[in-house]
């Protein structure tokens, strides 16, 4: 036995490395985007009409933020709502890219194409990777332990 856990090495149901990768990439990431999305927000507020956007998308960023950062801590604990919100952290990126294709900048194609990838392509691939991943029955297994 490991010393500070009760999980042993050679334990089938024990943390895989996908899964710590995803808790690190969820905590770090989503400390990262509510933050910033949350200072955004309070800027966006104090310029009122004068700001071109509404404060409502940092809002959602914000809250999508704090969302992974929730899915992190509960696939580092193996807790089955962990992997939940693992999911739904996901599809609200996934419809935030959706959202994004609406709003293409005009202007030239770099900026153009630089906000498909950034904003619409890389997201939709990353997040659908992760749904295809905790849909795996050996990460399911993991966060059902008894």
């Amino acid at each position: 036995m490991t010393h500070g856990s009760s999980l042993r090495r050679d334990d089938p149901m024990k943390r895989s490395r996908g899964v710590t990768i995803y808790g690190t990439y969820a905590l770090v990431v989503g400390s990262l985007n509510g933050a910033g999305n949350l200072a955004l927000a309070v800027m966006v507020a104090k310029m009122g009409e004068a700001s071109a956007i509404s404060p409502l998308r940092p809002l959602l960023g914000a809250l999508i933020g704090a969302l992974m950062v929730a899915a992190g801590i509960g696939a580092f604990l193996l807790r089955p709502w962990g992997r939940t919100l693992a999911m739904a952290a996901a599809v609200a990126i996934l419809a935030m890219t959706a959202i994004n294709l609406g709003q293409i900048p005009a202007g030239e194609p770099a900026r153009r194409i630089g906000f498909i990838a950034g904003y619409v392509v890389f997201p939709a691939a990353l997040n659908g990777g992760i749904l295809w991943f905790f849909t795996r029955p050996a990460v399911i297994a993991q966060f059902h332990r008894s």
